[in-house]
């Protein structure tokens, strides 16, 4: 006898049409029924008996699907395959039908499968009865990497149906696959949030999380880019309320830039993505939605640092080039890293719902990245490679480069932070070189002194991180560079070059140093009106400034300034003629030389100097009583 194989498959039985006609059908899985079923060549084919048993009570025996030649028979299993002994009619016998089955029998059992999921069946159905034989609309969108082609499929009435499978709850949505789509991933997630609210199908047992305390969504807010912080965070000024926040981007990593001072190195391309920032939205007006708060634990015991997380959005009005003339109105800063591969998408759990509202987005373009093999998205090509000279701390490398600056005049630099009003870091581009740079004759005030915070704030608005330029006077002996500094604002609809110090003086956030000659410098005179302009508006440190005042304060400097010369240096013909010590020399030096013998010709010239000058100044001293003290010192 031959072989006789069995399989999960249907069952091809070349029998004659008469058969099928005389199969019946299984009454239960109790009472199976054997049938015999003669083939069309019985000469050396050995006749069969197959005995079929449902799986399930009431489920049919078999299913026939075509009843010609050959005969497709499809049957559950078990299934057992007996021979029987060749017979001469195409009926079985009654006692065949009635007997037990034989004792050499072999039951073939399938491979263990695993079981459907819950509601397979249902999306299979829900499936199958709008799409099977009939014309639908592919739109082809991506292959994984077994080279599995993903589309959306859409039925003949236009619905997509995703959409329909996730709005009844019969499907999950899946980051991995929903990067491929082009358009439609938003819907896909509202429609599963609203599936799971309405606890359809597969979200029968959901529970909505509680309120999440690190939500943020909803606190959104306008502002100004007041500085670029990393690759993916940056500091905004409210502008309702002045206040500067610190925004990280939701669901992006840009690299790091890492700490010199701690001799960790920027990781590759992390220049370029803080750079990318600062050329785009520094002094930018931007829309923040915020999202989440991420909180990153800190080695020992110190505190966790908390993280404000939202989408900055850009509005096109103020950019140029190619982000300009895309056609939309206003960008995902996020997006635009990412698209350019500065930055990388953070790859979310599917519970976590702490991601950025725009994270599908977020996916497309780092698929787009992927393909353009953009930054860091390409493994092939070595990030470029940055050297900076940093001399801000090195008052001997600061006088050797000196001659660098002078000699190249007015130079472009890029302010890189600000240290105070008038001090300032910054990145000379053409010479590789980081310096620190104070206004020339300018002075803010400093730390704890009123209006420091003013002064500090008010430059940093207008001048961090932004193009500037910088004419180099001079170095002191903290290795600072002095000099004049102009940088961009706008005026009239136009950008025009502001002087700094100029600025500071007309609003009254600071002063000019009282060794300060305008004579000796091109804008000196320029200097000074602006500072007698705040003066007499009151502004800023100037809010209690009186001409009265002033010359009281300008006297005592003076005289305490000659009592400082007069007790440091000895007294000489020259200096008896300077009005101004009169008063300091009777002071400090009276009681001591009174009495002391002199020449009488000297003493004779001394007394009609001296005299003099007294009557001229209006001090109330006789000439005696001058002329003796300074001889005795002129004599010593």
């Amino acid at each position: 006898m031959p072989p006789v194989s069995v399989t999960s498959d249907p069952i091809e039985l070349n029998v004659a049409p008469v058969e099928i006609s005389t199969l019946p059908a299984l009454p239960s899985a109790a009472s199976p029924v054997r049938r015999m079923i003669s083939p069309e060549s019985p000469d050396d084919a050995v006749p069969v008996a197959i005995v079929i048993a449902p799986v399930k009570p009431a489920s049919p025996a078999f299913t026939v699907e075509s009843v010609m030649p050959p005969l497709l028979v499809a049957v559950p299993w078990p299934l057992w395959i007996d021979t029987l002994p060749p017979v001469a009619s195409d009926e079985v016998p009654a006692a065949a039908l009635a007997a037990e089955p034989p004792t050499k029998k072999r039951k073939v059992e399938p491979p263990d499968e695993p079981k459907p999921e819950p509601f397979a069946r249902e999306a299979k159905h829900f499936t199958e009865v709008r799409l099977l034989n009939r014309d639908v609309l592919i739109v082809p969108e991506g292959t994984d990497k077994y080279n599995n082609l993903f589309c959306t499929i859409r039925a003949p009435d236009g619905g997509d149906v995703a959409e329909l499978l996730t709005q009844n709850g019969l499907v999950k949505v899946v980051d991995w696959s929903l990067a491929m789509m082009t358009a439609g991933a938003a819907t896909l997630r509202a429609a599963e949030k609203a599936a799971k609210l309405a606890r359809r199908c597969m979200w029968r047992s959901y529970v909505a999380p509680p309120p999440n305390p690190n939500s943020l969504i909803g606190k959104n807010f306008l502002g100004t880019v007041v500085e670029v912080a990393s690759g993916d965070s940056i500091v905004i000024a409210d502008s309702d309320t002045g206040a500067e926040r610190r925004v990280t981007m939701s669901s992006i990593r840009a690299p790091k830039m890492g700490n010199e001072r701690r001799g960790i190195k920027p990781e590759p391309w992390a220049h370029e993505a803080k750079e990318f920032l600062r050329t785009r939205c520094v002094g930018k007006r931007v829309k923040v939605s915020m999202e989440y708060q991420r909180k990153i634990p800190t080695q020992g015991d110190g505190p966790e640092i908390v993280l404000d997380m939202g989408t900055v959005l850009l509005p096109t009005d103020q950019l140029k080039g190619e982000d300009k003339d895309n056609g939309v109105t206003e960008l995902n800063v996020a997006e635009m890293l990412v698209l350019r591969g500065l930055a990388s998408v953070v790859r979310h759990r599917n519970d976590d719902e702490d991601r950025s509202l725009r994270y599908d987005d977020l996916m497309q373009a780092e698929q787009r990245a992927i393909k353009g093999k953009k930054g860091v998205q390409n493994k092939d090509k070595p990030a470029p490679v940055h050297h900076v000279n940093d001399i801000s701390q090195n008052a001997n490398k600061s006088k050797q480069f000196l001659p660098f600056l002078q000699r190249a005049g007015t130079s472009h630099a890029i302010v890189d932070y600000v240290l105070s009003g008038h001090r300032l870091k910054l990145s000379v581009p053409k010479e590789g070189a980081l310096i620190s740079f104070a206004i020339a004759g300018v002075r803010c005030p400093q730390r704890d002194e009123p209006g420091a915070a003013e002064a500090l704030r008010f430059v940093r608005h207008r001048c961090a991180q932004r193009d500037c330029e910088i004419d180099v006077e001079g170095v002191d002996k903290t290795g600072t560079f002095l000099g004049t500094m102009t940088y961009s604002s706008p005026s009239g609809g136009r950008q025009t070059q502001t002087s700094l110090g100029l600025e500071l003086l007309r609003h009254g956030l600071a002063t000019l140093h009282g060794s300060y000659d305008p004579n000796r410098h091109a804008n000196g005179a320029e200097l000074v009106t602006a500072q007698d302009a705040a003066k007499h508006k009151r502004l800023g440190v100037w809010v209690d400034w009186s001409p009265e005042k002033e010359a009281a304060e300008k006297a005592a400097a003076e005289a305490a300034a000659s009592s400082a010369s007069c007790r440091s240096s000895p007294f000489t013909l020259k200096s008896f003629c300077c009005v101004s010590c009169l008063s300091s020399i009777m002071s400090n030096f009276g009681p001591e030389l009174a009495g002391a013998s002199v020449d009488s010709k000297l003493s004779t010239f001394l007394k009609s100097t001296l005299s003099l000058h007294a009557i001229e100044a209006g001090a109330s001293l006789t000439a005696a009583a001058v002329v003796m003290p300074a001889v005795a010192m002129v004599q010593g």
